[in-house]
């Protein structure tokens, strides 16, 4: 997470911005989180989009042996296929079903290990800048008693009927919530 957390930080120098809000779904919510632990002066806000965090105690913690060897096609495909929903139209699991599984294996597995270390001791910290934390209807990553006492300043909005790919399910939902979020932050 913290090779993110400066490939970020690099980017940012690079284009003159003095401070930033970031997005992080799923896997990138724990690079955004560490990258205002890291650099709290350079962020502004941050939106979590069904992001894995600690306290996701319901969540199945898939390790980066699972994804590889064997087994690890089979279990990709699987843990995959358990991010959709009924919104999930077929044509958008094509397209992220393919998309993931081009990934080579040891990327795969690296993402997994990475997120699950980033996830797996609960240190005390908390963040006082703002943030958004949108989830899934009925998600398994969707912790509002450990969001926050961690994160003070924290809203937190669920949309219905959604799988963990809510911001391609259902957009305009979506973009209405991170628009109004937007709209009340200052630069």
């Amino acid at each position: 997470m913290d090779l993110f957390a400066r490939a970020i930080e690099a980017v940012r120098a690079e284009v003159h911005a003095d401070r930033i809000l970031l997005v992080g779904h799923s896997m990138g919510t724990p690079v955004v989180i560490r990258y205002a632990q890291l650099y709290p002066r350079r962020s502004s806000a941050l939106v979590f989009v069904d992001g894995v965090t600690a306290g996701n105690p319901g969540r199945q913690r898939r390790t980066g042996a699972m994804m590889a060897g064997p087994d690890g096609r089979k279990n990709r495909e699987e843990m995959i296929r358990g991010f959709f929903s009924a919104s999930t139209t077929p044509a958008l699991q094509k397209r992220i079903f393919e998309m993931m599984m081009a990934a080579p294996e040891a990327t795969a597995a690296g993402a997994m290990d990475a997120t699950l270390e980033a996830t797996r001791q609960d240190q005390p910290f908390s963040l006082d800048l703002p943030i958004l934390a949108i989830y899934s209807g009925h998600s398994r990553l969707a912790s509002p008693e450990y969001l926050h006492p961690h994160f003070h300043n924290l809203e937190f909005a669920e949309i219905p009927d959604t799988g963990h790919f809510l911001m391609l399910e259902k957009p305009e939902e979506f973009n209405r919530l991170l628009l109004a979020f937007l709209a009340r932050q200052r630069f």
